[in-house]
């Protein structure tokens, strides 16, 4: 088990800082390559945890829903000046993206049936990306939906590295160092019968400034094949079309921020804020995260979870679709020809073979705890580098002991807890982590 340094205790809680360097995601080591090939596995769906350092991700017990889904990358269409544009295809579905200097960018994406077209570009991520930073943008696009309804999508996208930890994936393989990445898309989407034609149009085009940006391109269907953005149905089969126009306008990457704020005006629309009024309207908010190793240019797992709700503001989201993918290693296998990435696999192989046991001064364990805020149930993982005894508290704010469950002498490895919390009132609580005679402490919110 690697080394971490000693515990700090800061407000209550503990921060945790790994001695060996935190992933970064940079553009020669992940950025995607044209003849990449791989396979993800569609599994069930677990909360992604906590944000934060040294989490621990336990995805050692989920069942498979379809083991193979085949994931390749394309030849560049073109290129136009600096931008390069490659195509991802996988589940009979063909993603356009633009990598220009430091940026990726989505420009849309088409099947069979369905094809959206983004003339306001998604600002996907910016290399470097470490721990800490975010960035915040708006997109927009139109498109159609099997030939019968115009499709419009417009939104925000909040992407933030916002963890570091320890990932434990299916087949028991553990990767340390490991850097999750957290998106939210908060969009509306818009259709009409293809048969209403001006209708359409004056819809297509009836769209809502964000903050006072004046330099976004006009909204157009596309008239071949269509889109569906509304849930997880495939979407592939670029024909072409996709311009540069709004790359790299109204885009902001922050370092050590949640909120994606720049220097200047915060450009951030609240998760409830409605994008337009109109009565054809769903909205959406859709979370991914995606969790990357040293080593491997692609993520090794992926959580994704939708919601949506109707117009009326006070209409509750209701969770559509909740599901995860897995990237097996193994199935990488593009590594080949990566030198790079091949070489820092094979120096973690070696380092793992020579590691030391840690010291008396070093955090012997990892661990994990969701949902927070909690209900009823607050689930914990733990990942104990040694056999230890273990116990858990329940604080509140003024230093009561409210609830203590003591667990007894565990082996090492991982094991999962479940701490009844419904008999706890609203507020704040600090949960104690106690191991052996180290103690972690994380802030706690009941509701």
């Amino acid at each position: 088990m690697k080394s971490r340094t000693s515990i700090i205790i800061l407000i209550a809680f503990l921060g945790i800082n790994s001695i060996f360097a935190q992933t970064s995601l940079t553009h020669a080591l992940y950025n995607m390559r044209s003849g990449d090939k791989l396979v993800k596995q569609q599994i069930e769906y677990k909360d992604p945890g906590r944000r934060g350092e040294n989490v621990i991700w336990n995805f050692s017990k989920l069942k498979t829903i379809n083991d193979k889904y085949d994931v390749s990358y394309m030849e560049p269409v073109r290129k136009a000046n600096d931008t390069m544009f490659i195509t991802g295809v996988e589940h009979q579905t063909m993603y356009k993206y633009a990598i220009t200097g430091d940026s990726l960018f989505l420009m849309g994406f088409e099947n069979s049936g369905s094809q959206l077209r983004l003339t306001k570009p998604e600002l996907t991520l910016v290399y470097p990306f470490s721990l800490g930073d975010s960035i915040f943008d708006t997109y927009k696009g139109a498109g159609r939906y099997l030939n019968i309804l115009h499709s419009q999508a417009e939104g925000i996208i909040t992407t933030v590295a916002d963890a570091t930890g320890t990932l434990i994936l299916p087949d028991g393989d553990t990767l340390y160092n490991v850097l999750r990445v957290r998106s939210e898309h908060c969009y509306v989407q818009r259709t009409l019968p293809i048969a209403y034609d001006d209708e359409t149009r004056m819809c297509m085009t009836d769209t809502l400034e964000i903050d006072g940006d004046t330099d976004e391109m006009p909204m157009e269907a596309s008239d071949n094949n269509t889109t569906d953005v509304s849930n997880d149905k495939p979407l592939g089969n670029l024909t072409g079309g996709f311009g540069v126009e709004g790359i790299g306008k109204s885009s902001v990457k922050d370092k050590d921020s949640q909120d994606g704020h720049s220097n200047g005006k915060p450009r951030r629309l609240s998760r409830g804020q409605m994008l337009t009024e109109k009565t054809d309207s769903i909205y959406y908010r859709t979370e991914t995260c995606r969790w990357y190793a040293p080593g491997y240019r692609y993520p090794l797992f992926e959580t994704i979870c939708n919601k949506s709700h109707l117009t009326k503001k006070d209409n509750p989201e209701s969770k559509d679709i909740a599901t995860a993918f897995y990237f097996p290693p193994s199935m990488h296998t593009y590594l080949e020809s990566d030198p790079k990435n091949k070489a820092i696999i094979d120096s973690l192989l070696a380092e793992k073979k020579d590691k030391d046991i840690s010291s008396s001064d070093t955090l012997l364990f990892d661990y994990n705890y969701f949902p927070n805020p909690v209900k009823n149930d607050l689930n914990v993982e733990l990942l104990l580098d040694q056999r230890s005894d273990v116990t858990f508290r329940i604080v509140d704010t003024s230093g009561k002991i409210i609830l203590t469950s003591m667990e007894g002498v565990l082996s090492a490895g991982t094991h999962d807890f479940t701490l009844k919390t419904n008999r706890l009132r609203f507020g704040n609580y600090v949960l104690h982590i106690i191991v052996g005679k180290q103690i972690a402490y994380a802030m706690l919110l009941k509701i």
